[in-house]
């Protein structure tokens, strides 16, 4: 009976098998073996069972073209394409599992292999109508060079077209827009400004450029050069002529006679004079009886001009301006007139010549006797600066006035020249740059006597809170998951990355010893690092806006970095950039990972603009998606302060912006964009005030 049982039993066990294989069979499941072995290694495989769903068919064909067979990974291309049309990042498979789909993208790096170039074009073309992707743009370069050199099609280089600014502009200004577009025939495949690379991952028969470039001092040139994908190439140098010098005053002497006062003197300027007016009246507008102009009139015009003597303690004001728009002004004071015995000059004593000009008390004595009456050194005066202040603004005026007995000879700032007449009275003015922090300059000026004086005062530039790094996105950056093959070069991916994102000083970065500590503790693998919920979870404990998480993808002829920003907050993911190259030197990582810091810069540019309209926590600003806001960006609400005067001097230092709170983006518009605030108090926010970037 028992035997009988068990026979039973075991026919009912084999029934059962036998009809769970044949609805494994029908359900399209099989045992996940290909047959396709090389080298002792199985392609053509997926790591769970085979449902000949699209994503099945997708992670076959990889598995195909790394194994390099290339018509089978064809097929499986095709077929996944059919079940999903579009290439698309995290793409759902099943629950919460996601994939990276590219089928179009990788049929078309088949085609391109297999030098049908026309197919590569349309499937890359494709992929990239769907979906961006470095990889995609730089297979679509190569396979429209190997077209253009096929058909011999390309023929004229590219053309470039500045719009702005003309070639020998001069400015006083600290950078300018270089705007202008450049043109191919076919398509413009580079472009670099002065020799740095112009971000530009996909060839394009028109390239806009909109850059503003940094200027110093003197002469700039700017060098745009522009190649197409043949290799011709096209060049184009402007050159930008920067004077923050105003014209110098240089005051010889006064003559005084009656009434009437001869002022005589010189105005220089290192790039050309527009304009001189004397207590309102014009000088420049025209030659004028008087007013003796010399050989090279742009840069040195003689003042020879009498005027009413002023009333009391009245100064004449005496103004000139460049050609750069730079302003000098000097007060020049008289008292007394040539019947008035003692007649002074700024209260110098004043002596009277044979001819009936004034002259200062020593000029008719040489240099060895002047010394001995003459022993005081110029007396050198700043307008509203003292020896020691702090401003907000980032550049700063440098005016002042240099005065002496006699004559001065040499007058130098920060050790550059700036005389080149002698003069009793000297009035200058330059704009200048602060860094932030301290900021020193001097002044030194010296007398016929050799007398010397030496002026030095500091000037320290504070950088509002809310522009310092430390206000911006707080972002953590995660180890990278690492796939495919490894090697010295993709080991460098992770420091490079920090480097640059150190570099670009948009946002702030958390401390690296930090997180390495909470990694630890955590214990979590380099997979579980990529997951955008562990990646909040982080970003909370650590307390970050964002994270940056990602994976590098290596193999013994590429390398492709595929990154993601993900909201601390709400494990959302901001944003996706990825870079790719066949190069991987260790110059080229490096090169790469500052293209992939740059494109977050971009995406998250720092910006201002002005609440303009507010409804609770709602609140309307003037910035859009012209001017690439996005959803859930950051922004800090503040309002101008009031002005800071210097106590002593009433020196206008700038203002130090007030933070009310923060507001997030909600919804954008092309002119504006709803945010709603998150931080700090609603009834503090009101209209005209003012938001940045975080």
């Amino acid at each position: 009976m028992r035997k009988k049982l068990l026979a039973e039993n075991g026919n009912f066990m084999k029934i059962i098998i036998i009809i769970l294989s044949i609805l494994f069979t029908l359900s399209g499941c099989a045992p996940n073996k290909s047959g396709y072995v090389k080298d002792g290694k199985e392609y053509g495989v997926t790591a769970g069972l085979f449902r000949e769903r699209w994503w099945n068919y997708y992670e076959r064909g990889l598995s195909f073209v790394e194994g390099e067979f290339l018509d089978e990974a064809v097929k499986d291309f095709k077929t996944a394409i059919e079940k999903r049309e579009k290439d698309q990042w995290r793409s759902r498979t099943y629950g919460m599992h996601f994939v990276d789909y590219f089928p179009h993208r990788e049929l078309g790096i088949i085609y391109f292999s297999q030098k049908k170039y026309q197919d590569a074009v349309q499937e890359l073309e494709g992929s990239l109508g769907s979906a961006e992707s470095s990889k995609a743009k730089y297979f679509l370069n190569k396979a429209r060079k190997a077209i253009l050199e096929q058909t011999k099609a390309d023929i004229l280089p590219p053309a470039l077209k500045i719009s702005s600014p003309y070639d020998g502009f001069l400015t006083n200004a600290f950078s300018i827009v270089l705007r202008g577009d450049i043109e191919d025939d076919h398509f413009v495949s580079s472009v670099s400004l002065n020799e740095i690379p112009h971000p530009l991952e996909l060839s394009a028969k028109k390239v806009p450029l909109e850059k503003e470039l940094d200027l110093k001092e003197g002469l700039n040139e700017i060098k745009v050069k522009a190649s197409d994908l043949t290799g011709k190439t096209s060049e184009k140098t402007l050159k930008i002529e920067v004077d923050r010098k105003g014209p110098v005053i240089i005051i010889e002497e006064q003559q005084i006679s009656g009434r009437k006062v001869l002022l005589s003197g010189f105005i220089s300027d290192d790039t050309g004079i527009s304009s001189i007016s004397l207590n309102g009246h014009d000088l420049a507008a025209g030659h004028k009886p008087g007013m003796t102009v010399l050989e090279n009139a742009k840069l040195e015009i003689e003042i020879h001009e009498e005027i009413n003597l002023p009333e009391g303690d009245e100064p004449i004001i005496i103004k000139a301006e460049d050609l750069a728009e730079n302003v000098t002004t000097g007060e020049v004071h008289v008292t007394g007139n040539s019947n008035s015995r003692g007649a002074t000059q700024k209260g110098l004593p004043l002596l009277a010549s044979r001819e009936g000009v004034v002259l200062p008390r020593y000029a008719f004595l040489g240099s060895e006797l002047g010394k001995i009456f003459d022993d005081k050194p110029p007396v050198i005066s700043l307008n509203d600066l003292v020896d020691h202040q702090t401003v907000y603004d980032d550049a700063i005026y440098l005016e002042g006035r240099v005065s002496d007995e006699s004559k001065i000879q040499s007058l130098n700032i920060n050790g550059e020249p700036i005389l080149k007449r002698k003069g009793q009275d000297i009035f200058f003015n330059h704009l200048t740059g602060l860094r932030e922090g301290e900021n020193r300059f001097s002044i030194e000026a010296s007398d016929t006597f050799g007398n010397t004086s030496k002026k030095v005062f500091i000037v320290n530039r504070k950088v509002p809170r809310i522009r310092q790094i430390g206000s911006r996105m707080s972002v953590s950056i995660l180890p990278l998951e690492r796939k495919g093959e490894r090697s010295i070069f993709g080991d460098t991916v992770y420091d490079g990355l920090i480097s640059a994102f150190v570099e670009q000083k948009r946002f702030h970065l958390t401390e690296r010893a930090q997180l390495e500590e909470i990694m630890k503790e955590l214990k979590l693998s380099q997979t579980e690092l990529a997951d955008p919920d562990t990646a909040s979870r982080i970003g909370k404990i650590v307390i970050a806006d964002a994270i940056l998480t990602g994976t590098v993808y290596e193999n013994k002829n590429s390398i492709e970095i595929l990154t993601r920003l993900v909201d601390a907050e709400t494990s959302a993911i901001l944003e996706s950039k990825d870079v790719f190259d066949e190069d991987k030197s260790l110059p080229n990582i490096k090169r790469l990972m500052q293209g992939l810091a740059l494109k977050y810069k971009q995406s998250y540019p720092l910006l201002e603009g002005m609440i303009i309209k507010k409804d609770g926590k709602d609140i309307l600003i003037d910035l859009g998606g012209g001017k690439r806001v996005k959803k859930d960006m950051g922004m800090i609400v503040f309002r101008e302060g009031e002005e800071i005067r210097h106590p002593e001097t009433g020196r206008a230092l700038g203002s130090e912006p007030v933070e009310i709170g923060e507001a997030k983006i909600e919804n954008v518009y092309e002119e504006f964009s709803r945010a709603s605030i998150k931080k700090g108090g609603t009834e503090k926010v009101n209209v005209k005030d003012r938001v940045i970037t975080k």
